[in-house]
C-alpha cells in the first residue's frame, strides 16, 4: 500500500469512526491495522490434547446423527452434505466457514475495530471485558488495542445485551434461576457458550437440524465446561420439549440466528408448529437478510415466513437493528443485521 493509499484510508476510517459518535483514543494506526488482516489470514489451527481424535469425519457419532437426521421434516436446507463437505473443516469449526464469516468484507480490520469500540461504549454488561477469546479452533482474531476479539465475541456480545434489554423492559432478570432457552440452529455451541458464561444460572438447551453441529455443539460445550447446556438430537427435540413443558412449564425463549433464513418454509413451520405446541414464550429471530424473513427455498426462491409464526400465536413485541445506536455502525460494522422478538399473545 503506498502512503497516499494510507493517507486515503486513514482519512476514510477516521470520517467513519467520527460519524459513529464514537470518541476515542487510537493507538492503532493504518500499518497495524494492514497487520492485523496479515495475521488474521493466520490463525493458530493447533487443537487441544484428543482433539483430532474426535473431530474427524468417520466418528461413529457422527455417522449416527447424519443417518437419523437424512429423512427429518425439519432437515431440508443449503446445509447439505455436500456443501458441508466443501464448507467445514471439523478441526477448524470455528474458522471462516458456514457457521460464522468473519473475513468477508472490504475493510476488515477496520470493521473489527469499528465494532469494538463501539462495543467499549454501548456494553452495560461490561461482557467485553469479562468474555474472552482464546482463538481456538481456527477462530480469526484481531488485537484491537490491545483486546482480542473475533466474530464469536462481538456478535455474542451484542445479542445477550439486546436480550438483557428485552427481558429487563418486561420485568425479567437474565440472572434469575430458572430461566431456560432453546437455541435453534445453534452450530457449534457459540452463543450457548457464551450465554452460560455471562449468565451460570441460565439453562441453555441446543438442537440443530445439521447432524454436524449436534456433534461439534456436543463436544465443544463440553471442552468448554458448559454444565448448564443441553443438546437436544433433532429426533429427539419434540420429545424433549412436551416432557419439559410437563415437568417445568413453558420454555422461556427460543433463539433462531441465521438458520431460519436458510431453510426452506416447510422446515420453518415444523420448527414454529413445535414451538407453539410446546407454549414456548418468546422467539428471538436474526435473519441474514435484511429487515424480511425470508425462506430459502431447493429453487432459491425466497418466502416470507412471518405470516407462519403469526398465525401460530405470536406477535412482534420489539425489533431493533443490531447496532442500533450508530447508523454508520450498522452500515459498516462487522455483519450489520436486525433483531425480531416475538411474544405469545
Amino acid at each position: 500500500m503506498s502512503e497516499a493509499e494510507k493517507s486515503r484510508a486513514r482519512r476514510w476510517l477516521d470520517s467513519l469512526l467520527a460519524k459513529a459518535d464514537i470518541a476515542i483514543l487510537r493507538k492503532s494506526t493504518l500499518d497495524e491495522l494492514v497487520e492485523f488482516n496479515r495475521y488474521a489470514n493466520s490463525p493458530d489451527v493447533s487443537l487441544p490434547p484428543g482433539a483430532a481424535e474426535v473431530l474427524r469425519g468417520d466418528h461413529p457419532r457422527l455417522q449416527d446423527l447424519i443417518s437419523r437426521y437424512r429423512d427429518h421434516p425439519a432437515a431440508p436446507s443449503l446445509w447439505s452434505q455436500e456443501f458441508l463437505a466443501r464448507s467445514l473443516k471439523l478441526t477448524t469449526f470455528r474458522g471462516d466457514n458456514a457457521y460464522i464469516w468473519q473475513l468477508r468484507g472490504l475493510v476488515k480490520a477496520a470493521q473489527y475495530a469499528l465494532t469494538t469500540h463501539y462495543l467499549e461504549k454501548h456494553d452495560p454488561l461490561g461482557l467485553l471485558d469479562t468474555l474472552e477469546e482464546d482463538g481456538l479452533f481456527g477462530a480469526f482474531t484481531f488485537d484491537i488495542d490491545g483486546r482480542i476479539v473475533s466474530r464469536d465475541l462481538l456478535d455474542s456480545v451484542v445479542e445477550l445485551n439486546y436480550l438483557h434489554q428485552v427481558f429487563k423492559a418486561r420485568g425479567l432478570d437474565l440472572h434469575r434461576p430458572g430461566l431456560r432457552f432453546l437455541d435453534i440452529g445453534a452450530g457449534y455451541g457459540r452463543l450457548a457458550h457464551r450465554a452460560t458464561t455471562a449468565f451460570p444460572n441460565l439453562h441453555y438447551l441446543c438442537t440443530d437440524a445439521v447432524p454436524q453441529s449436534t456433534f461439534l455443539c456436543d463436544y465443544y460445550l463440553t471442552f468448554r465446561g458448559a454444565e448448564q447446556t443441553q443438546i437436544l438430537p433433532l429426533d429427539q427435540v419434540r420429545e424433549a420439549l412436551l416432557h419439559d413443558l410437563q415437568e417445568q412449564g413453558p420454555l422461556d425463549l427460543a433463539i433462531n440466528i441465521h438458520s431460519f433464513s436458510e431453510a426452506p418454509l416447510a422446515a420453518i413451520t415444523w420448527w414454529i408448529d413445535l414451538l407453539a405446541e410446546a407454549q414456548v414464550q418468546r422467539l428471538l429471530i436474526v435473519p441474514n437478510t435484511g429487515q424480511d424473513l425470508l425462506s430459502t427455498e431447493a429453487d432459491e426462491e425466497r418466502l416470507d415466513f412471518r405470516p407462519v409464526i403469526e398465525e401460530r400465536g405470536f406477535q412482534l413485541e420489539n425489533v431493533r437493528a443490531k447496532f442500533e445506536h450508530s447508523d454508520a455502525v450498522q452500515r459498516y460494522g462487522v455483519f450489520p443485521s436486525w433483531y425480531f422478538l416475538f411474544g405469545r399473545g
